[in-house]
């Protein structure tokens, strides 16, 4: 059963010779919890919203601007609105002249279509707003382009395609799929998994009470509070975000990438990306080329991987891997072994209760209060050693060499190098 109601309209002006009208259209339907409502190939403005009631309420206003006041009139009095059973659940019909063209074609060849489609003296124009609202408990399947869609307080499963409009989900669960195109998304305080794919447009979660995948380009992501684990695949996308709750896995280029507060594994794939982390709850590994890393606070180990890049790293809990060129490393508080390989680089390395194995060429290193066994191998590099606690073994050339306070052994090969060494309890 379905209740089919058009009410008439409202406004009707005419400026510099251009006519303006539109018009309401409303349909209700009966329907269940956790049924599943329909809306195909829109061009809308919508709304949706749950309420505690078993039924939909449909409402479509349309409002349309033409120079001839008679192809308004006509265009309006052909349109079809309608809520009809479908499949597992309901469907919303909007016929528009427009789209009857678009899928029959040259077979709608009456005078009224080619006046609207052919003759540019007509020139019309559309706008199209959908209000709807559905039980508290139901799923929906849409296909929308040129409108922006807004969903809230509904729980269920949603597939939603669009194009060219913004996307808002507040206060909604259940399971979400979702794609679109030019236009921002933006979803808070979901609860269930949700999947996002953004071409060109930007994404913004907040609130999401399951696992999040994120895809999109060219456009910021920004999230907040994930209560699961977190995949961003992006492309020429800068990726903030705060509150992990399990692993994130972030891939992007070009663009800044700053993270703080997972509580799982992170992983960060950011080619020509500056890159800023803290407060990393497991390990973390990060891959990126010509701008600078910062990392501060991963309990478990790091492995950075940089082409070009500046590092910074601070407070690691377990075993850290750097290798990078021609910027300077900056390395505090280790809690484990250190390996550097930073071809070019100046190095600066304080605090390793483990072993610290460190390759450099033509600047500065210098390493301070190393817990285990240090193996300095530097070309063309000055070498500064204070407070390390078992063996030494130093290799560079042409630059001064400078040990103190050596816990073990001194070995040292220094090609055309000053030495100095004082407090060595070894040999």
């Amino acid at each position: 059963m379905f209740l089919f109601l058009m009410t008439h309209a409202c406004n009707t002006t005419n400026t510099a010779l251009r006519y303006t009208e539109s018009k309401t259209y409303s349909a209700t339907i009966e329907a269940e919890s956790g049924g599943m409502l329909y809306l195909d190939e829109t061009q809308a403005d919508i709304t949706i919203t749950g309420e505690n009631k078993n039924e939909i309420i449909a409402e479509a206003m349309i409002e349309l601007s033409s120079r001839d006041s008679d192809i308004i009139k006509e265009y309006l009095d052909s349109i079809s609105f309608a809520l009809e059973p479908y499949r597992d659940g309901n469907r919303l019909i909007l016929d528009t002249p427009s789209r009857l063209y678009q899928l029959n074609g040259s077979r709608q060849s009456g005078g009224f279509f080619r006046k609207i489609f052919f003759d540019e003296r007509v020139n019309i124009s559309r706008a199209i707003r959908l209000r709807i609202q559905v039980p508290l408990k139901h799923s929906l399947s849409l296909e929308n382009k040129y409108g922006d869609i807004s969903i809230e307080n509904i729980t269920g499963d949603f597939d939603l395609e669009n194009s060219s409009g913004e996307i808002t989900f507040d206060r909604c669960g259940g399971m979400l799929e979702l794609q679109n195109s030019y236009a921002q998304v933006d979803i808070r305080d979901f609860d269930g998994d949700i999947s996002v794919h953004n071409s060109n447009g930007a994404v913004s979660l907040s609130g999401i009470n399951g696992n999040a995948e994120i895809r999109n380009s060219y456009k910021p992501v920004k999230f907040n509070n994930v209560n699961g684990a977190l995949i961003i695949d992006s492309q020429n996308s800068s990726v903030r975000g705060l509150d992990v709750k399990e692993s994130c896995l972030i891939t992007s280029s070009y663009q800044p990438i700053e993270i703080e507060k997972v509580e799982g594994e992170l992983r960060i794939n950011g080619n020509n990306c500056s890159v800023a982390v803290s407060e990393i709850g497991k390990s973390a590994t990060i891959e990126s080329s010509y701008k600078q890393i910062r990392v501060n606070d991963v309990k478990g180990g790091l492995d950075i991987v940089g082409t070009n890049s500046g590092v910074i790293a601070r407070n690691i809990g377990d075993n850290t891997s750097i290798r990078t060129s021609y910027k300077d490393i900056r390395v505090e508080h280790i809690q484990g072994d250190l390996k550097l390989n930073g071809n070019n680089c100046g190095v600066d390395v304080e605090g390793v209760t483990g072993d610290a194995d460190i390759t450099s060429s033509y600047k500065e290193i210098t390493a301070y209060d190393i817990g285990g066994q240090v193996e300095i191998n530097g070309n063309n590099s000055a070498i500064r050693l204070s407070g390390i606690g078992k063996d030494v073994y130093v290799r560079t050339s042409y630059k001064p060499i400078e040990a103190e306070k050596i816990g073990g052994n001194i070995k040292i090969d220094g090609n055309n190098s000053s030495v100095v060494v004082d407090g060595v309890l070894g040999d």
